[in-house]
């Protein structure tokens, strides 16, 4: 995990988490509870259980090149910190789930930053329709897998 994470007005030392943010003059409230992990705003989404849930417009905000979802990188670790073990992105254009473990995430995603923080990006063939695929994915996947990226081999999330 990158120990080094973006430190947000409000946070509580090493957790990544705050009580309360607001972002400029958005009426937009983000709410962070450390000790709720069964219902609570997180970042750019909301954490049901054990997945963090985003919802997204594709024509907005799915990467183009080259396709793929991403999550900002600081969520994704407050919510492994949380005990998340799976990411659904709701695309309300298409009307369609995508459903991804956070191990494939970090196994097979790459880190960028566009200008909006670092993020962490999963091509489109990583992301599965429901949840079931999603677990049946991590649990396939190999053992020994190398990540996708050189910058997640540099110890960048591991």
């Amino acid at each position: 995990m990158v120990e080094t994470v973006r430190k947000k007005s409000g946070q509580a030392a090493g957790t990544g988490l705050s009580t309360t943010e607001e972002r400029g003059n958005s009426p937009f409230r983000q709410k962070y509870h450390s000790t709720n992990a069964r219902f609570c705003q997180l970042g750019h989404g909301r954490i049901e259980g054990d997945t963090w849930h985003k919802t997204a417009k594709g024509s907005l905000h799915r990467l183009r090149r080259p396709p793929a979802w991403a999550v900002d990188l600081a969520d994704l670790e407050a919510a492994e910190a949380l005990g998340v073990r799976l990411v659904a992105i709701y695309d309300q254009e298409a009307e369609r789930d995508y459903w991804a473990s956070i191990g494939i995430i970090r196994r097979r995603g790459f880190v960028f930053d566009r200008g909006f923080g670092e993020q962490v990006a999963l091509p489109l063939a990583g992301w599965r329709s429901t949840r079931q695929e999603a677990e049946a994915l991590e649990g396939e996947s190999k053992e020994g897998e190398q990540p996708a990226s050189p910058q997640l081999s540099l110890g960048l999330l591991s």
